[in-house]
């Protein structure tokens, strides 16, 4: 698979859905990579012009919102690169050179999930082995700014460290623009700095600066 775009030619790759279960037909949804000069490179389900799911920017091992795609590392069989020059960029994955007996399909559905099968002959039948979007907070800015969503509570949003809710009786995330604001001002004086939050996708990083000269090659593992 390879999705990307060429700078010269201003050809796109991309997955797109079909229409329905048994018409092949182009459908309404598309997984797309953000294939935009000087911007950090992240993918998207699309539905027509709207992101519906965001997978997560690259880290350089795979993408933050896609972690159950990595194979096994005792044995990878399928190596994954991600390539960004003034020429072109673009994300792919092929089977390992010395592997003839693994086959990975990855397919978008008519109702717009990303789903990865493989197929370990000689077993015959294809095993699907990872899906997106999984819960409601893989929807796309379904918290707002300095929001965090978890499927495990009730309401699904809530504010990160430092933030508090704007209406503290709000109870649904309908209104997904302006749910969190600063609990007090940064004004990056003492005491203040980063904090870590584990298990979390990274935020969007659409307006994110990045090193054009860092091209990486790796295998998933």
């Amino acid at each position: 698979m390879k999705i990307g775009k060429n700078f010269i030619t201003g050809r796109e790759t991309y997955l797109t859905s079909w229409r329905s279960a048994d018409d092949p037909s182009p459908g309404e949804y598309t997984l797309r990579f953000s294939a935009v000069k000087g911007e950090y490179q992240q993918v998207y389900i699309m539905r027509s012009s709207a992101i519906k799911t965001r997978i997560g920017p690259y880290n350089g091992v795979s993408f933050s919102g896609w972690p159950n795609f990595n194979p096994d590392p005792a044995d990878p069989k399928y190596v994954s690169y991600m390539v960004v020059n003034e020429n072109e960029m673009y994300f792919a994955y092929i089977s390992s050179s010395n592997n003839t007996t693994f086959l990975l399909r990855t397919l978008v559905t008519p109702g717009g999930k990303l789903e990865n099968f493989q197929l370990n002959l000689p077993n015959p039948e294809w095993f699907q082995s990872n899906t997106l979007p999984v819960d409601y907070c893989d929807n796309y800015e379904v918290c707002g700014p300095y929001g965090s969503c978890n499927a495990a509570t009730s309401p699904y949003c809530g504010c990160l460290k430092g933030f508090e809710r704007k209406l503290p009786d709000e109870t649904s995330p309908d209104d997904n623009t302006s749910v969190c604001k600063r609990i007090i001002d940064l004004d990056c004086g003492p005491g203040e700095g980063f904090l870590k939050f584990p298990s979390m996708k990274l935020a969007d990083t659409e307006n994110a600066l990045f090193s054009r000269n860092i091209v990486r090659r790796i295998i998933i593992s």
